[in-house]
């Protein structure tokens, strides 16, 4: 059965604005995978369908030759919600424990975070933390992370990082969402630019600077429209 995760005429609108596009395209696992397009191009309803959140419009989306499935998928969202008066403690005890030997207590310690504190008195980040320590108890085979260093210091972003490494060494697919390439460089083997729905092509890190210079142009291209107006 193939490794890939293979998205294949996949569309969506909200109402009759087309915001997802994507005639093919195949996600191998073990590998970690940026996603990289403006606010607006359509990376979190792409994970929304990934993950099951949004039914399916048009298209597939497949992994060992069946549709995936929704158990197969941990989908971490831009600004996970969290239930009023529960500390964080609380929070990572509604999660199963689907990974032995996860030591969240000592990871919690090295991100700085105050399990036994109300998550009302979190920071951005902190919360963010959380979501991200919730993710360490999953053993699903696909990670879905939309924004993920948004908020994050500069430690927290690099334990982060080697984490999903782990993750993807130990076989899983990782796909992590950005809205600027400095935040997906040294972290991933592949950066996928969506752009307006579409996929747009596919780059390798040592391809970063062709692709900044594609979007660049792109944004450019808009801006002079809107001067000759």
């Amino acid at each position: 059965m193939s490794s890939f995760l293979e998205i294949l005429q996949l569309q969506f609108k909200y109402q009759q604005t087309l915001v997802l596009n994507i005639e093919q395209w195949a996600l191998e696992m073990g590998q970690i995978h940026g996603l990289v397009g403006l606010n607006g191009a359509g990376k979190s309803t792409l994970f929304r369908l990934l993950a099951s959140e949004l039914p399916l419009q048009h298209g597939t989306v497949s992994w060992k030759g069946q549709p995936l499935n929704w158990r197969d998928v941990l989908h971490i969202p831009t600004e996970p919600s969290f239930y009023p008066g529960i500390t964080g403690k609380d929070f990572l005890d509604l999660f199963p424990q689907e990974r032995k030997g996860v030591k969240l207590e000592q990871w919690a310690e090295l991100l700085h975070l105050p399990l036994h504190k109300p998550i009302e008195g979190y920071s951005t980040g902190m919360k963010k933390k959380l979501g991200l320590l919730s993710m360490m108890k999953s053993a699903r085979h696909w990670l879905l992370l939309d924004e993920p260093f948004n908020g994050l210091d500069l430690e927290a972003g690099q334990i982060l990082g080697a984490w999903l490494k782990e993750r993807a060494i130990a076989g899983c697919g990782v796909l992590v969402a950005a809205h600027q390439l400095e935040l997906l460089q040294g972290n991933c083997d592949l950066i996928h630019w969506l752009d307006q729905g579409q996929l747009r092509g596919s780059f390798l890190p040592e391809e970063l600077p062709e692709l900044s210079k594609k979007m660049l142009a792109e944004t450019n291209g808009k801006v002079k429209a809107l001067l000759q107006v």
